[in-house]
Protein backbone atom coordinates (compact mmCIF):
# COMPACT_ATOMS: atom_id res chain seq x y z
CA UNK A 1 0.00 0.00 0.00
CA UNK A 2 1.34 3.32 -1.04
CA UNK A 3 2.10 5.71 1.69
CA UNK A 4 -0.35 8.62 1.95
CA UNK A 5 0.70 12.03 1.50
CA UNK A 6 1.35 13.98 4.19
CA UNK A 7 -0.67 16.61 3.64
CA UNK A 8 -4.03 14.46 2.83
CA UNK A 9 -6.19 13.67 5.58
CA UNK A 10 -5.02 10.23 6.41
CA UNK A 11 -0.95 11.42 6.69
CA UNK A 12 -2.38 14.57 9.15
CA UNK A 13 -3.92 11.84 11.23
CA UNK A 14 -1.11 9.76 11.52
CA UNK A 15 0.61 12.99 12.28
CA UNK A 16 -1.31 13.92 14.84
CA UNK A 17 -1.81 10.19 16.29
CA UNK A 18 2.04 9.64 16.31
CA UNK A 19 2.27 13.41 18.40
CA UNK A 20 0.07 11.46 20.80
CA UNK A 21 2.63 9.05 21.57
CA UNK A 22 4.70 11.84 23.49
CA UNK A 23 4.17 12.07 26.89
CA UNK A 24 2.90 15.57 27.54
CA UNK A 25 4.62 18.10 29.64
CA UNK A 26 1.13 20.03 29.77
CA UNK A 27 -1.97 21.06 27.88
CA UNK A 28 -2.09 19.96 23.85
CA UNK A 29 -3.68 21.89 21.35
CA UNK A 30 -3.55 19.86 17.96
CA UNK A 31 -5.25 21.27 15.20
CA UNK A 32 -5.74 18.79 12.07
CA UNK A 33 -6.48 20.25 8.96
CA UNK A 34 -7.66 18.92 6.09
CA UNK A 35 -7.78 19.63 2.49
CA UNK A 36 -8.91 16.43 0.48
CA UNK A 37 -12.53 17.68 -0.16
CA UNK A 38 -11.55 21.08 -1.52
CA UNK A 39 -10.63 21.24 -5.21
CA UNK A 40 -8.64 19.56 -6.55
CA UNK A 41 -10.45 16.41 -5.41
CA UNK A 42 -9.02 12.95 -5.61
CA UNK A 43 -11.28 10.13 -5.96
CA UNK A 44 -11.06 7.85 -2.52
CA UNK A 45 -11.33 3.88 -2.81
CA UNK A 46 -13.24 1.95 -2.00
CA UNK A 47 -15.88 4.67 -1.25
CA UNK A 48 -15.59 5.93 -5.32
CA UNK A 49 -16.96 2.38 -6.21
CA UNK A 50 -19.74 2.36 -3.82
CA UNK A 51 -21.12 5.87 -5.12
CA UNK A 52 -20.32 5.37 -8.87
CA UNK A 53 -20.72 1.84 -9.18
CA UNK A 54 -21.60 2.02 -13.49
CA UNK A 55 -18.84 2.30 -15.69
CA UNK A 56 -17.52 5.32 -16.81
CA UNK A 57 -15.06 6.73 -19.16
CA UNK A 58 -14.56 10.45 -19.19
CA UNK A 59 -12.61 13.68 -18.09
CA UNK A 60 -13.49 12.90 -14.40
CA UNK A 61 -11.72 9.02 -14.50
CA UNK A 62 -9.87 9.81 -11.05
CA UNK A 63 -10.50 12.91 -10.33
CA UNK A 64 -11.35 16.75 -10.58
CA UNK A 65 -8.65 19.05 -11.19
CA UNK A 66 -8.84 22.74 -10.15
CA UNK A 67 -8.22 24.65 -13.65
CA UNK A 68 -10.86 22.37 -15.27
CA UNK A 69 -13.09 22.91 -11.91
CA UNK A 70 -12.65 26.56 -12.31
CA UNK A 71 -13.84 25.89 -15.94
CA UNK A 72 -17.28 23.76 -14.30
CA UNK A 73 -17.35 26.63 -11.73
CA UNK A 74 -17.55 29.51 -14.21
CA UNK A 75 -19.79 27.96 -16.84
CA UNK A 76 -17.36 28.55 -19.43
CA UNK A 77 -17.10 24.12 -20.08
CA UNK A 78 -20.52 22.18 -20.39
CA UNK A 79 -20.82 19.29 -17.82
CA UNK A 80 -23.52 16.68 -19.02
CA UNK A 81 -25.19 14.78 -16.42
CA UNK A 82 -22.66 11.59 -16.51
CA UNK A 83 -19.96 13.86 -15.67
CA UNK A 84 -21.86 15.51 -12.95
CA UNK A 85 -22.74 12.01 -11.32
CA UNK A 86 -19.30 10.84 -11.32
CA UNK A 87 -17.84 14.42 -9.80
CA UNK A 88 -20.17 14.46 -7.27
CA UNK A 89 -19.09 10.31 -6.34
CA UNK A 90 -15.69 11.84 -6.53
CA UNK A 91 -16.80 14.52 -3.75
CA UNK A 92 -18.40 12.34 -1.36
CA UNK A 93 -15.55 9.39 -1.57
CA UNK A 94 -13.14 12.64 -0.10
CA UNK A 95 -15.75 13.32 2.24
CA UNK A 96 -15.64 9.38 3.49
CA UNK A 97 -12.30 9.63 3.07
CA UNK A 98 -11.65 12.52 6.15
CA UNK A 99 -14.48 10.51 7.92
CA UNK A 100 -12.04 7.69 7.93
CA UNK A 101 -9.13 9.39 9.46
CA UNK A 102 -10.99 11.28 11.81
CA UNK A 103 -12.58 7.79 13.01
CA UNK A 104 -8.86 6.40 13.20
CA UNK A 105 -7.66 9.70 15.27
CA UNK A 106 -10.96 9.62 18.05
CA UNK A 107 -10.17 6.07 18.34
CA UNK A 108 -6.82 6.35 19.10
CA UNK A 109 -7.75 9.36 22.05
CA UNK A 110 -10.17 6.48 23.35
CA UNK A 111 -7.69 3.96 23.40
CA UNK A 112 -5.69 5.99 25.16
CA UNK A 113 -7.99 7.16 27.23
CA UNK A 114 -8.29 10.80 26.29
CA UNK A 115 -11.17 11.18 24.57
CA UNK A 116 -13.67 12.14 27.43
CA UNK A 117 -10.85 14.32 28.71
CA UNK A 118 -10.25 15.88 25.27
CA UNK A 119 -12.33 18.83 23.86
CA UNK A 120 -12.54 17.63 20.14
CA UNK A 121 -13.87 20.46 17.48
CA UNK A 122 -14.81 19.50 14.54
CA UNK A 123 -16.15 21.91 11.81
CA UNK A 124 -15.29 23.17 8.00
CA UNK A 125 -14.70 26.73 6.80
CA UNK A 126 -17.43 26.53 3.76
CA UNK A 127 -19.25 23.87 1.93
CA UNK A 128 -19.34 23.66 -1.88
CA UNK A 129 -22.32 24.02 -4.24
CA UNK A 130 -22.79 21.20 -6.73
CA UNK A 131 -25.36 22.31 -9.30
CA UNK A 132 -27.98 23.17 -6.41
CA UNK A 133 -28.81 26.31 -7.73
CA UNK A 134 -27.28 25.54 -11.12
CA UNK A 135 -24.09 26.82 -10.02
CA UNK A 136 -20.80 24.85 -8.94
CA UNK A 137 -18.04 25.61 -6.56
CA UNK A 138 -17.92 27.94 -3.64
CA UNK A 139 -17.02 31.60 -3.33
CA UNK A 140 -19.61 32.76 -5.85
CA UNK A 141 -22.80 32.95 -3.01
CA UNK A 142 -24.00 32.73 0.08
CA UNK A 143 -26.20 29.48 0.04
CA UNK A 144 -27.09 27.39 2.72
CA UNK A 145 -24.71 24.45 0.99
CA UNK A 146 -21.91 27.10 1.60
CA UNK A 147 -22.37 28.20 4.85
CA UNK A 148 -24.49 25.82 6.68
CA UNK A 149 -21.24 23.59 8.15
CA UNK A 150 -21.13 20.83 10.72
CA UNK A 151 -20.20 22.46 14.34
CA UNK A 152 -19.46 19.63 16.21
CA UNK A 153 -18.12 20.29 20.02
CA UNK A 154 -17.06 16.88 22.76
CA UNK A 155 -16.22 17.84 25.71
CA UNK A 156 -18.34 16.08 28.15
CA UNK A 157 -17.16 17.90 31.69
CA UNK A 158 -18.49 21.16 30.05
CA UNK A 159 -20.60 21.07 27.24
CA UNK A 160 -22.41 17.71 28.61
CA UNK A 161 -23.52 14.65 26.40
CA UNK A 162 -26.15 14.35 23.42
CA UNK A 163 -26.42 18.58 24.23
CA UNK A 164 -28.21 20.06 20.44
CA UNK A 165 -28.19 23.75 20.25
CA UNK A 166 -30.53 24.69 17.79
CA UNK A 167 -29.92 28.62 17.62
CA UNK A 168 -27.83 29.82 15.08
CA UNK A 169 -24.44 30.24 15.78
CA UNK A 170 -21.05 30.99 13.71
CA UNK A 171 -17.57 29.54 13.94
CA UNK A 172 -16.29 33.09 14.20
CA UNK A 173 -17.04 31.70 18.25
CA UNK A 174 -15.15 28.97 18.43
CA UNK A 175 -11.62 31.30 19.39
CA UNK A 176 -13.86 32.72 22.39
CA UNK A 177 -15.10 29.32 22.98
CA UNK A 178 -12.42 27.24 23.34
CA UNK A 179 -10.73 29.81 25.40
CA UNK A 180 -13.38 30.09 27.41
CA UNK A 181 -13.02 26.47 28.59
CA UNK A 182 -9.34 26.38 29.18
CA UNK A 183 -10.32 29.34 31.84
CA UNK A 184 -8.71 32.20 29.34
CA UNK A 185 -10.46 35.38 28.55
CA UNK A 186 -10.29 36.02 24.79
CA UNK A 187 -9.14 39.49 23.41
CA UNK A 188 -11.00 42.45 22.75
CA UNK A 189 -10.39 42.41 19.18
CA UNK A 190 -11.73 39.06 18.73
CA UNK A 191 -15.20 38.52 17.23
CA UNK A 192 -18.24 36.37 17.97
CA UNK A 193 -18.63 34.68 21.64
CA UNK A 194 -18.18 32.15 23.94
CA UNK A 195 -20.67 29.32 23.21
CA UNK A 196 -20.54 27.78 26.50
CA UNK A 197 -23.11 29.50 28.29
CA UNK A 198 -26.00 28.61 25.08
CA UNK A 199 -24.34 24.76 25.21
CA UNK A 200 -25.18 24.76 28.95
CA UNK A 201 -28.49 26.32 28.61
CA UNK A 202 -28.54 29.90 28.77
CA UNK A 203 -30.31 31.84 26.16
CA UNK A 204 -31.08 28.81 24.86
CA UNK A 205 -35.12 29.21 23.45
CA UNK A 206 -34.69 32.58 22.68
CA UNK A 207 -33.84 33.11 18.46
CA UNK A 208 -30.08 33.89 17.71
CA UNK A 209 -28.98 35.03 14.43
CA UNK A 210 -26.42 33.23 12.08
CA UNK A 211 -24.49 35.94 10.10
CA UNK A 212 -23.30 35.38 6.34
CA UNK A 213 -21.30 37.77 4.02
CA UNK A 214 -19.75 37.05 0.36
CA UNK A 215 -17.29 39.80 0.97
CA UNK A 216 -18.95 42.87 0.60
CA UNK A 217 -20.85 41.95 -2.32
CA UNK A 218 -23.77 40.43 -0.32
CA UNK A 219 -24.82 39.75 3.53
CA UNK A 220 -27.39 37.42 5.00
CA UNK A 221 -28.82 36.72 8.30
CA UNK A 222 -30.62 33.74 9.70
CA UNK A 223 -33.07 33.46 12.32
CA UNK A 224 -35.19 30.53 12.98
CA UNK A 225 -36.21 28.88 9.47
CA UNK A 226 -35.98 32.43 7.69
CA UNK A 227 -32.76 33.58 6.03
CA UNK A 228 -32.34 37.54 4.69
CA UNK A 229 -30.34 38.37 1.95
CA UNK A 230 -29.15 41.73 1.27
CA UNK A 231 -27.10 42.11 -1.92
CA UNK A 232 -25.52 45.21 -3.91
CA UNK A 233 -29.25 46.84 -4.79
CA UNK A 234 -29.99 47.10 -1.27
CA UNK A 235 -33.13 44.98 -1.79
CA UNK A 236 -33.85 42.12 1.22
CA UNK A 237 -34.59 38.97 -0.22
CA UNK A 238 -36.19 36.55 1.87
CA UNK A 239 -36.06 32.50 1.71
CA UNK A 240 -37.86 30.12 3.88
CA UNK A 241 -34.62 27.41 4.40
CA UNK A 242 -36.50 24.73 6.17
CA UNK A 243 -39.38 24.53 3.39
CA UNK A 244 -39.32 21.97 0.63
CA UNK A 245 -38.41 24.88 -1.57
CA UNK A 246 -35.83 26.03 0.15
CA UNK A 247 -33.70 28.78 -1.45
CA UNK A 248 -35.74 28.35 -4.82
CA UNK A 249 -38.66 30.68 -3.57
CA UNK A 250 -38.33 34.15 -2.50
CA UNK A 251 -40.54 35.14 -0.05
CA UNK A 252 -39.99 38.96 0.25
CA UNK A 253 -43.70 40.09 -0.89
CA UNK A 254 -45.87 37.22 0.29
CA UNK A 255 -44.05 37.64 3.92
CA UNK A 256 -43.52 41.08 4.93
CA UNK A 257 -43.44 40.47 8.74
CA UNK A 258 -40.89 38.22 8.45
CA UNK A 259 -38.42 40.71 6.35
CA UNK A 260 -39.26 43.62 8.90
CA UNK A 261 -38.16 41.37 11.76
CA UNK A 262 -35.05 39.63 9.98
CA UNK A 263 -33.96 43.44 9.08
CA UNK A 264 -34.76 44.71 12.49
Amino acid sequence: MAKPSPLSAEGLAGFAMRFLEKPAKDKLFIYVGTIDSHVSWRGRQPWLKLYHPEPYKGTFEKDVLGPIWEKVATGSRPTPPADRKRVLAIYDSTVSYNDSALGKLLATLKEKGLRDDTMIVITADHGEELWDHGHAGHGSSIKQELVAVPLVIHYPPLFGKGVKVRQGVDVLSLMPTILDAVGQTAPDTAQGESLLPLAQGVGAGYPRPSIASQYELAHAIRLERWKLRIGGRGEPELWDVESKEGEHKELSISRPHEVRWLTD
